[in-house]
């Protein structure tokens, strides 16, 4: 198992996040409620989340850093 692959994604959904919290943020818009995209990225990264987990069970320290 690459455990290293299952890292960089994860990284890369929270990076995918904060990105878009930043816009928000810079918007003004990120106080107006749960915006419908930032709900979209938080269930795309759940359910990639959940498939990891079905993979290798939780994504510990001692798994992916």
């Amino acid at each position: 198992m690459n455990y290293n692959e299952i890292a960089k994604k994860i990284i890369e959904l929270k990076n995918a996040d904060l990105e878009f919290r930043e816009k928000l943020i810079e918007s003004g818009k990120l106080g107006e409620g749960y915006n419908k995209e930032m709900a979209e990225i938080h269930n795309k990264n759940a359910k990639t989340l959940n498939e990891i987990i079905n993979k290798i069970g939780y994504p510990t320290l001692d798994k992916v850093g």
